[in-house]
């Protein structure tokens, strides 16, 4: 059982926690990370036709995070991501449950999953808790860029 009264400067250490389009668990166990990314443009069509639909552009990336027990005592924790959007308001949250086995260089890697359809423009932010501790925050800004659709192909009149 886990002693409540653990001391944040004892453990956990925050190893990284960062956005990333895709993460790879390899055969040995070993992750992939692929494009750290904090910024996102998306592009916005102004001229799109009556009767002409464009699926709305999607954020998808990965929160990772990573963290080491140091004087932890072993047991399961719980680590949660708040985001909050540019407007104030929150994305629903995160959370996992992680086990910690004991001894100060053992420890978790977490990848939360993000998908947000047509975004607001600004700068977001992610919160990690450890058992209710804040660890750190990292950001995302969304930006959106004007676009022209290319033009449509005429269609040859049937005969």
């Amino acid at each position: 059982m886990k002693d409540e009264s653990f001391a944040i400067s004892a453990g956990p250490h925050l190893s990284a926690a960062f956005l990333c389009e895709k993460v790879l668990t390899e055969r040995d166990g070993v992750y992939s990370i692929f494009r750290m990314v904090d910024r996102f443009t998306l592009p916005v069509f102004k001229n799109v036709p009556p009767g002409v639909q464009i699926p709305p552009p999607v954020v998808q990336g990965t929160l990772v995070v990573a963290v080491k027990g140091g004087g932890l005592p072993a047991g399961k924790y719980t680590i949660k991501a708040v985001g909050q959007k540019p407007d104030g308001g929150f994305l629903p949250e995160g959370n996992a449950q992680v086990f910690f086995p004991g001894g100060e260089d053992n420890g978790i890697f977490i990848a939360f999953p993000i998908g947000l359809a047509m975004p607001d423009e600004g700068l977001y932010w992610f919160d990690i808790y450890f058992e209710g501790v804040q660890l750190t925050r990292v950001p995302m800004r969304v930006l959106h860029q004007q676009a022209v659709l290319p033009p449509f192909p005429q269609q040859a009149p049937e005969q």
